[in-house]
């Protein structure tokens, strides 16, 4: 579509016209120059309604804060048409009129201890006979009016010159409608408070008073409904929860729901926490931070493509090192994927991210910007595996927090790598610390698979499923000629990094050799 521009005096034509028919009280003089226009007026409508209606017609917006200037067009009589550049509006004060504002302007403020409303005196221009607010205060500040002449000012920007002006009225109605407000309030209020009295508590008695969260010692004060007002009746009100009330030892009131308490009472102790060390590659939801288990399943079932409700992908493959396998009994392993956001002690601490790439050991946010792209290309996620008999296996990074913050969908294979990973543990008597166990693992990594091109090669046939391409899909040796040979090229100078990382020169096997192995593996 294009544009029609309109110079500053067809602008101030088509002005004139709408002036009228918008403000027939009101007699404006509209003037032009090069590339803006100029109203002004006396008395009639206040500044405020006429600058707004004003400001449609303006072709120019200027950014102070990027010192930045822009055309904006508009759609008018329906064409898209850009006006003159920018609109300036000057409303003039009669003598009669800037009276009745410091009449009404006494008798509103006249007991306000800061304003000094009695000191503002009206001064008549010579010139043009307008008048204008002044006081001595406004002489000091020279550049500026005071605070009490802008009051002044303000109140005669938002009043018409014929709208009628009596305090005494007005502070009448205002009163009486606040007291209104107030009865209706309270009448609010009862209304509440015989709809909880009517309600019965479905959260069970407790025996001891007394608990301990997150290493804080609480005692029991009773019970609290949660009520808000029903969205279609304001006068009736709905329960969502109840929720236990305790005091902490500075006698602050605190609330927690009855999951919260009932872990308290009964927490989830895992059955063993044993130290692996393997890579996985699984799914993660890129909205972290879900109450269940269920909503994570619910994001990583959707296709990759999908957009969700929130504008993004669903979920993305994540590579994950696993550093710990924690077996939870199958009663504490429900009641946890029930309640993900709760604080756990055996999560706290655990958790973060790493790296491959051989870089200096300090600080992400000192690497140099390079430096930080090859973390980034070889990063991975440090996670915990979540087991229990006859369960579905999944991950979860703390990140440092008491809480399941990233949880990682996997494939269940990942059960019988993980009891081979505990058998290099178990089996080994010398074995005492996680560094005792990584070295007898380093002895072994020849045998070990520490990047599983087997599994990328699964989730890329299955992300082409959920996507409606399976014509796309090749046999696992086309996709290695075609696509894998990049991914062994990395994970090989991944091997390399580790093994010079951690001193061991002596087992870098040769690019042949090495994909030799893995493809007769």
């Amino acid at each position: 579509m294009t544009t029609k521009y309109y110079s500053a005096k067809e602008t101030a034509k088509i002005l004139r016209q709408e002036l009228k028919n918008k403000f027939p009280q009101s007699k404006f003089s509209v003037r032009s120059s090069r590339s803006s226009v100029t109203i002004s007026w006396v008395d009639g409508n206040s500044y405020n309604s006429v600058k707004e209606f004003c400001n449609q017609f303006e072709g120019k917006s200027f950014d102070g804060m990027q010192d930045l200037e822009t055309s904006v067009s508009t759609m008018w009589n329906g064409e898209e048409v850009c006006f003159s550049n920018y609109i300036s509006c000057y409303r003039h004060l009669s003598p009669e009129f800037a009276q009745k504002i410091l009449v009404y302007c006494i008798a509103r403020f006249s007991n306000d201890s800061v304003l000094d409303i009695t000191a503002v005196k009206i001064d008549i221009s010579d010139y043009d006979g307008y008048a204008s607010f002044n006081c001595d205060k406004c002489q000091e500040e020279a550049d500026h009016y005071h605070e009490t002449c802008q009051l002044l000012i303000k109140v005669a920007h938002q009043t018409n010159a014929y709208d009628t002006l009596d305090w005494a009225t007005e502070s009448s109605v205002l009163k009486e409608k606040k007291l209104q407000e107030q009865k209706a309030w309270e009448q609010r209020e009862a209304n509440r408070q015989k709809f909880i009295d009517s309600l019965e508590c479905p959260l069970p008695k407790l025996e001891n008073p007394g608990i301990v969260i997150n290493d804080r010692a609480y005692l029991l004060k009773g019970t609290q409904p949660i009520v808000r007002a029903n969205p279609e009746d304001e006068d009736t009100w709905i329960c969502d929860r109840w929720v236990y009330v305790f005091e902490d030892s500075k006698g602050q009131e605190v609330s927690f729901e009855e999951q919260e308490v009932e872990l308290a009472f009964h927490p989830i102790v895992p059955l063993s926490i044993s130290p692996v060390d393997m890579r996985y590659v699984g799914k993660l939801a890129c909205f972290n931070k879900q109450p269940t288990l269920g909503d994570y399943k619910h994001l990583c079932n959707m296709a990759q493509d999908e957009v969700t409700e929130w504008g993004d992908t669903p979920w993305e493959f994540e590579s994950c090192r696993i550093v710990e396998r924690i077996e939870l009994s199958t009663f504490d392993y429900d009641r946890f994927i029930d309640n993900l956001m709760l604080d756990y002690n055996w999560l706290k601490g655990k958790g973060g991210g790493g790296s491959d790439a051989a870089l200096p050991d300090i600080p992400y946010w000192e690497l140099k910007p390079q430096q930080q792209e090859l973390w980034d290309k070889d990063s991975y996620m440090i996670a915990v595996a979540i087991v229990a008999d006859n369960r579905e296996t999944f991950l979860v990074d703390p990140e440092g927090y008491s809480y399941a913050r990233y949880v990682v969908l996997v494939d269940q294979n990942i059960n019988q790598k993980l009891e081979w990973e505990l058998a290099i543990v178990t089996n080994n008597d010398k074995i005492v610390s996680l560094g005792d166990y990584k070295e007898a693992k380093e002895d072994q990594s020849i045998k070990l698979s520490q990047f599983n091109l087997e599994e990328l090669y699964k989730h890329w046939v299955q992300a082409l499923v959920d996507s409606n391409r399976p014509l796309e899909i090749l046999n696992y040796h086309d996709w290695l000629t075609t696509f894998g040979q990049a991914a062994l090229e990395k994970q090989y100078k991944q091997f390399v990094n580790r093994c010079l990382g951690e001193g061991l020169i002596d087992q870098i096997l040769s690019f042949q050799d090495w994909q030799k192995l893995k493809l007769d593996r």
